[in-house]
């Protein structure tokens, strides 16, 4: 037992290895990168997601294992299984993004950070250290830089909980041996340093990562890892999400969102959609954007005359891809998708005849007319909504159970990972 006021040192594992290794550290992580090189990892939208209601939204920030080799998917790396393993626990739907890095640091992903906006998330799962434990970063400096970007997420997103998961080096086939061992003991050193940083701030939590993180190559064991790595993850975001009750960093999710929506910059807010917005338009109209197909099933999904992907541009709304509808682009003034853009869940509007906001909208006259509306938010991969799905008809709808919100968020996901595959500066 330790003395009152001897410090604790860690296991002789934990220490941090002689700087007389880097260079041979330096070259084997150069051969990794190669072989890595080959190996399949995802290509799709960088989310996963869980059919449900009420929406659980999480952030995904990392390198190394984060990026999905080994599988085809994010839906089958750690993405996807953390969002069916949390909806398993919930019974709610969820919806994680990630924002990942082959060579990502802690000390580069404030900046990283500055770039998404933030208020949208329940949780915010960190996955670092890969790169920092193969360079043998000093746990000192880890340590400073985990503080400062743990720091920076609860500035710019007071409340949201940030889990910082255990320190997982990248390993390929042939590559065992002496310096696997001193990377091992020095990622355990970073992970000493993690824990103490969480038991340090209110609203960070240490998750071990479970077992070994598969080689790259062995496609059966990496869907294997993730999944475990997703479950893990579940068990312990599904308590800081409880939406009835305050969690341990205060208030109600909803509350605390809508508080720091109130406070954000709406000029600031609003030049950076209209930022996305230049982006997509030109990437959509320069490129093979299909959403045909995806606009085809919504109008049979929901029975109605006319779908339509809209996109709010300055002062209208134009339709990037429409189906069934000979419904004109209307001014921002006139257009539904101004109120879908305000939630992030459906807009339904059942009869628009009824609906006050819309008593002089030029959709309730002329050879088109409309009555009945539901949309879904577009997003673009940092978060900025500019348009809508939109399913209307021409005969309003009375029932309350008639409309599938859930199967409209799952057709806007569908056109969302379509447009992103043309964004040349897309995140992944």
């Amino acid at each position: 037992m330790l003395s009152t006021g001897q410090e604790r040192r860690p296991p002789d594992n934990r220490r941090a290895a002689s700087p007389a290794l880097v260079p041979l550290l330096r070259l084997r992580a150069a051969r990794v990168r190669h072989a890595l090189a080959a190996v399949m990892r995802p290509e799709d939208a960088p989310l996963g997601h869980a059919r449900g209601h009420d929406v659980d939204r999480l952030l995904i920030l990392g390198a190394g294992p984060a990026l999905g080799w080994g599988v085809s998917s994010h839906e089958l790396a750690l993405p996807g299984s953390l969002a069916r393993s949390l909806t398993a626990i919930t019974g709610r739907g969820s919806t994680v993004d990630l924002v990942a890095r082959e060579d990502l640091r802690v000390a580069d992903a404030a900046g990283v950070v500055a770039e998404r906006d933030l208020v949208r998330y329940g949780a915010i799962v960190l996955v670092l250290g890969s790169t920092e434990a193969a360079a043998l970063t000093s746990p000192v400096r880890w340590r400073d830089a985990l503080d400062e970007l743990v720091d920076e997420i609860t500035r710019r997103a007071p409340g949201v909980p940030v889990l910082v998961t255990g320190v997982r080096p990248v390993r390929v086939p042939g590559s065992g041996g002496r310096l696997d061992r001193v990377e091992d003991g020095h990622a355990a050193a970073l992970d000493a340093e993690t824990e103490a940083c969480c038991d340090r701030l209110p609203c960070a939590t240490f998750v071990p990562t479970p077992g070994e993180i598969a080689h790259p190559t062995d496609a059966d064991g990496a869907l294997d890892s993730f999944s475990a790595w997703g479950a893990a993850l579940a068990d312990r975001v599904a308590g800081l999400l409880v939406s009835t009750t305050e969690n341990c960093c205060g208030g109600r999710p909803e509350e605390r969102r809508n508080r720091r929506r109130e406070d954000r910059d709406a000029a600031a807010e609003e030049a950076r959609r209209q930022s996305a917005v230049d982006t997509f338009a030109s990437a959509a109209r320069t490129s093979d954007v299909d959403l045909d197909h995806i606009l085809s099933l919504a109008r049979r999904a929901f029975k109605t005359d006319a779908a339509l992907v809209t996109v709010l541009d300055r002062d209208r709304q134009f339709h990037l891809a429409a189906a069934g509808s000979g419904l004109a682009e209307v001014p921002w003034s006139a257009s539904f998708s101004e109120f879908a853009l305000q939630d992030s869940e459906a807009t339904v509007v059942r009869d628009i005849a009824l609906d006050e906001r819309f008593g002089t909208s030029p959709l309730l006259s002329g050879q088109h007319s409309m009555r009945f509306y539901a949309g879904f938010p577009i997003e673009t991969p940092t978060g900025e909504r500019i348009g809508a799905l939109c399913v209307l008809d021409s005969h309003p709808r009375r029932r309350a159970d008639d409309i599938d919100t859930d199967l409209l968020r799952e057709l806007a996901i569908m056109v969302q990972r379509e447009m992103w595959r043309f964004l040349p500066t897309a995140e992944q």
